[in-house]
C-alpha cells in the first residue's frame, strides 16, 4: 500500500509540473540577512559583559558561490566577486551587492580580484581574445555602468600575476608575489615596489592610506605607503597576527587564534570578538571586512559570515552538542548549524586526532570514553560499529523523537524503511545515492536482480572480446556480494550468524567459477561505459543513481533499454547497494537529544538543490526536496510518470546500505580468499567463517 500511494503522490506532483509553470523548489538551510545587512539591535535587557572582548553574534549569509574572488563595503552595503561553475561546467563570475543583487556579470571574462572605492568598483580582468586572454582594470559604477578600462599591456604589467587589488585615497594598488603595482587616480602607473618578502601583503587603513604587513614569528610589521615607497610605520609586539582593513575606530583589524583584535595608530591592540566567548565558528579564515556600526564580515573556508554588536543579554551561553568523528568531518554543515541562531552550539571531536590515529585506535579511544560517562551525544557513524552499538544500546532509536515533534512528516524521509533496522532507525544522513550495475534488458530482461548461477551462464556465453564486467576480481566480486549477504546472516540483536549453510557455499563457489577481469597494467585508452554497453565489449556495467534522472539520461546514451540488475544475489532478488556518506546517529545516554533531533532535521534539510545537479551527485533524502526534483526533471526534459515510477520501484527494492560491520566483512574476506587460494575448501572456508564471527559477533554485545 505505501509503494501504491508513492507512486500515486509522484504522479499528481508530474501530473500538476506538466500543466503549470514550474514552481518554485525547495532552497538549501540558509539565513537569510531581513533589509540587506544593515544592522538591527535590541535591547531587552541589561546584562553586564565580563568578556575580554565585546559581545557579537554571527549569523551566516547566503551565497551562491563555489568561490569567492574578493570582499569588499562601501557604506552600509558589502560586495562579493564570485565564482560558480555554470551547467555547462564552465567557470562563470558575477559581482553581487549584499550576496543577492546582480550588479556585474561578464561574458567570456575572468575576474581574479576587485575592490571599491570612491570612483567606483575596480576589477582586474582576463578577457578572452582570439588570440587568448588579455589583462584589463575595468572601473564600473556602483550600479553597474560602465566607466573605465585600461589595458595591463599599456601599463606595462602583462606579464605580472596580480591575485589581489586595494582601493586607497589616491589611486589602486595591485598586489603580486611579494611584489605591487601602485596606480594613481589617473590611471598611470606610480610605482612598482618590490618586498623583501613573498608573503608581505597590502591592506588599506582606517585613514585610507595603504600599509604592507609583513608577519614574523616574534612580531608583525606595519610599513604605511608615502611618496612611491613603504615607510616604516609600527611593530606591533605579536608575531603571526593576520591583518586586515581598518574602520573609523581602529587603524587596522588584526587576527589571532583566539579572536579578533583592533589594532590603533601606535600598535596597541584591543581585543574585540574573542570567538570562545561569543561562539564564533571560523575555518581558514581569510578575509576581514570591517563595515559601519561596528559590524565586520568574515570570509572563510565556510563562506561568509557578519558579525554585529550584540546586547550581552541576547548573547546566551548555547547547549553545546558534541559529534565524535573519525577524521572525515561535517565540512560545512556544522558551521551551518552553528551561524544558523539556533540554541545549539556543535562541536565536532576528532577520535583519530587529525588522522595521525587509525580506525580501531581512534574507536578505542572512542569507546573508552563512553566507557567513562564522557560520551559525545551523537556520532558520524561512518568506519564505526553501527550494528553492536545498537545492540549495546549505544545509539538511540530516533522514531520517538520524529514522532513527537508535530512539525515533521517522517514520511517526508525518502529511505525511511531503507535506514530502519532491528526494530528501530537509528541515522539519518541529508542524502543517498545507488551503487549499481546496468546491463541490456535484452540480455537480462527487466529484473532488478540475478542469480550466481544466471551470471555464471552468461560468462559462458559470451562472445570472443567481450567480458562480464571490467576490473573485475574475485574479491571484489565477493566483497560486493558478501557485505549484502551478512546483513541477512548476521543477527546482530541475539548474537548469531549463518554462514555454514549450503546457499553460503554456493556463494562461494560461484565467487571462486567467475572469470577475472582485472584492470591492465598498461593503460589501452578509456571506453565509456555506454559505448561498452552499447557495443557489447562488456556485459555489465557500473553505475552510480544520484541523480533522479540518471538511468534515462544513461539508457539515451545506451540508445536501447538498460535493467538496473547490481551484483548477484542468492535469491536473485535486488542486487544494488544504497549508498550513504555522513550518517549521522545519537547517544542513547545523551541529555540533549531533543537538541541532536533539531541537528538530525538541519541535516535532512541542508541538502543544496543547485550544488547537487551533476551525474555525480547524490538524492535528497528530504521527501520535499526529492519531489522538487521530480518536478524539476518532468519541467525541464523528457522525464515521465513512468520514468520516475521506475527509479522508486528500484529505491524501494533496496535493502542492503553500505553502511556495514567492515571487521566482520574483513573475516568473511581472509577467509575466502583462503579457498580461492586453494588452501581449503568452501565447506571449510564456510566452517571457519562461522566459526570466527560466531565469536566476533558475541563480543560485541
Amino acid at each position: 500500500m505505501k509503494k501504491t500511494m508513492a507512486w500515486l503522490l509522484l504522479a499528481a506532483v508530474l501530473l500538476s509540473a506538466c500543466g503549470t509553470a514550474q514552481q518554485e523548489t525547495p532552497s538549501p538551510v540558509q539565513t537569510p540577512v531581513p533589509g540587506g545587512v544593515t544592522a538591527e539591535t535590541s535591547t531587552p535587557e541589561t546584562v553586564e559583559w565580563n568578556g575580554e572582548g565585546r559581545p557579537y553574534r554571527q549569523q551566516a549569509l547566503p551565497s551562491r558561490a563555489d568561490s569567492t574572488v574578493s570582499l569588499f563595503a562601501a557604506g552600509d552595503d558589502y560586495y562579493s566577486a564570485i565564482m560558480y561553475f555554470a551547467e555547462d561546467g564552465r567557470q562563470a563570475f558575477e559581482l553581487l551587492k549584499n550576496g543577492e543583487e546582480l550588479i556585474y556579470a561578464p561574458a567570456d571574462t575572468y575576474i581574479t580580484c576587485a575592490s571599491g572605492g570612491d570612483e567606483g568598483i575596480w576589477l582586474l580582468e582576463s578577457v578572452r581574445t582570439e588570440s587568448g586572454y588579455e589583462g584589463q582594470l575595468h572601473l564600473i559604477g556602483y550600479d553597474g555602468e560602465n566607466l573605465r578600462t585600461l589595458a595591463m599591456a599599456d601599463m606595462g604589467l602583462e606579464d605580472t600575476y596580480f591575485y589581489s587589488m586595494r582601493c586607497f585615497d589616491g589611486g589602486l594598488c595591485l598586489q603580486g608575489s611579494g611584489e605591487a603595482a601602485i596606480i594613481d587616480d589617473n590611471g598611470t602607473l606610480e610605482a612598482f615596489v618590490t618586498f623583501d618578502t613573498p608573503e608581505t601583503y597590502v591592506v588599506t587603513g582606517g585613514d585610507e592610506a595603504l600599509y604592507a604587513v609583513s608577519a614574523g614569528e616574534a612580531s608583525t610589521d606595519v610599513c604605511r605607503y608615502d611618496s612611491g615607497a613603504f615607510m616604516d610605520a609600527m611593530e606591533l609586539g605579536v608575531g603571526g597576527m593576520t591583518v586586515f582593513g581598518g574602520n573609523s575606530e581602529f587603524l587596522l583589524t588584526g587576527v589571532l587564534e583566539d579572536g579578533l583584535y583592533g589594532i590603533s595608530a601606535d600598535g596597541s591592540l584591543t581585543p574585540l570578538v574573542i570567538w570562545e566567548e561569543c561562539r564564533v565558528s571560523v575555518s581558514g579564515l581569510r578575509g576581514v571586512v570591517p563595515l559601519s556600526q561596528g559590524r565586520f564580515l568574515l570570509l572563510d573556508a565556510m563562506g561568509t559570515s557578519m558579525l554585529s554588536p550584540t546586547d550581552p543579554a541576547e548573547l546566551k551561553e548555547p547547549v553545546i552538542l558534541t559529534i565524535a568523528t573519525l577524521g572525515e568531518g561535517l565540512y560545512g554543515l556544522t558551521y551551518e548549524f552553528n551561524t544558523s541562531g539556533t540554541d545549539y552550539f556543535l562541536e565536532e571531536v576528532d577520535y583519530s586526532s587529525g588522522g595521525t590515529l587509525s580506525t580501531s585506535e581512534a574507536l578505542t579511544r572512542l569507546s573508552a570514553d563512553i566507557a567513562a560517562g564522557n560520551a559525545p551525544d551523537m556520532f558520524l557513524l561512518s568506519g564505526m560499529p553501527v550494528n553492536s552499538w545498537i545492540r549495546q544500546g549505544y545509539l538511540a532509536d530516533i522514531m520517538p523523537l520524529i514522532e513527537a515533534d508535530s512539525g515533521f512528516d517522517p514520511d517526508d524521509i525518502v529511505i525511511l524503511e531503507q535506514l530502519s533496522m532491528d526494530g528501530g532507525l537509528y541515522y539519518l544522513d541529508s542524502s543517498f545515492g545507488i551503487d549499481t550495475y546496468a546491463a541490456l534488458e535484452s540480455n537480462v530482461g527487466d529484473a532488478l536482480g540475478w542469480t550466481p548461477e544466471e551470471y555464471l551462464a552468461a560468462e559462458a556465453a559470451l562472445p570472443a572480446g567481450s567480458i562480464m564486467m571490467y576490473n573485475m576480481t574475485k574479491d571484489l566480486f565477493f566483497e560486493q556480494v558478501a557485505s549484502r549477504y551478512m546483513q541477512q546472516a548476521i543477527d546482530w540483536q541475539s548474537g548469531s550468524c549463518d554462514f555454514d549453510n549450503e546457499e553460503f557455499i554456493a556463494l562461494l563457489e560461484s565467487t571462486n567459477a567467475i572469470r577475472e577481469t582485472p584492470e591492465p597494467e598498461v593503460f589501452t585508452g578509456y571506453v565509456p561505459a555506454e559505448q561498452a554497453l552499447r557495443e557489447g565489449t562488456e556485459y555489465a556495467v557500473a553505475l552510480w543513481v544520484g541523480n533522479v534522472t540518471q538511468i534515462k539520461e544513461f539508457e539515451s546514451l545506451v540508445g536501447e533499454p538498460v535493467s538496473v540488475v547490481g551484483m548477484p544475489t542468492p535469491d536473485g532478488e535486488c542486487g544494488s547497494r544504497l549508498m550513504i556518506n555522513s550518517p549521522v546517529g545519537i547517544y542513547a545516554g545523551s541529555a540533549e537529544q531533543e537538541g541532536c533531533w533539531e541537528f538530525l532535521k538541519f541535516l535532512l534539510m541542508s541538502y543544496d538543490m543547485d550544488y547537487h545537479s551533476g551525474a555525480n551527485s547524490v538524492m535528497p533524502a528530504y521527501r520535499p526536496y526529492f519531489d522538487a526534483q521530480l518536478e524539476r526533471a518532468a519541467n525541464e526534459g523528457d522525464f515521465s510518470i513512468s520514468d520516475a515510477q521506475r527509479l522508486w520501484k528500484l529505491i524501494e527494492a533496496v535493502d542492503c546500505t553500505t553502511l556495514y560491520d567492515e571487521t566482520a566483512l574483513g573475516i568473511m574476506k581472509e577467509e575466502a580468499l583462503a579457498y580461492f587460494n586453494g588452501i581449503r575448501s568452501a565447506e571449510e572456508a564456510a566452517e571457519i567463517i562461522q566459526s570466527r564471527l560466531s565469536i566476533y559477533v558475541a563480543e560485541q554485545g
